[in-house]
């Protein structure tokens, strides 16, 4: 189990390489001991994220994800050159659109999500801690 942070990153080229992305971070949950549950939201987290990059991305196609590692969890910062946006805390699902459920999707199965902007470039950071279970008497 990884006792100090680590950083990873992975340059992605479109839709292709993001079933490498979600793979990644599959094994960068296991890992740092992350339960199959958790490990599989983590991966959809990872595939709506970049899918919203895929989709609205405008300039480019190519955009990077870099991982944090904890000893207790993860932050996933998804990065592309492009205008900044800003999230609604409030975000509520459009149940009669086709579209617009990642960021819905995102910010309910993780811990905290926020947009960044330095410069040119815009990422959108997602946290996300493992559940510790608590044993009573």
């Amino acid at each position: 189990m990884m006792t100090t942070s680590a950083e990873h990153c992975l340059l992605l080229r479109g839709k292709t390489d993001i079933e490498l992305a979600m793979d990644l971070t599959g094994s960068y949950a296991e890992d740092i001991g992350f339960d199959s549950k958790e490990t599989i939201f983590l991966k959809l987290m990872t595939e709506e994220a970049c899918m919203n990059v895929v989709d609205h991305g405008r300039m480019y196609s190519t955009f990077w994800l870099k991982w944090e590692l904890y000893k207790d969890g993860m932050d996933l910062m998804i990065s592309q050159i492009g205008s900044p946006y800003s999230i609604n805390s409030d975000i509520e699902l459009q149940t009669e659109a086709s579209r617009g459920r990642g960021l819905y999707i995102i910010r309910n199965l993780c811990d905290s999500m926020k947009v960044e902007q330095r410069g040119s470039v815009t990422s959108l950071i997602i946290t996300k801690r493992r559940k510790i279970l608590s044993i009573t008497n």
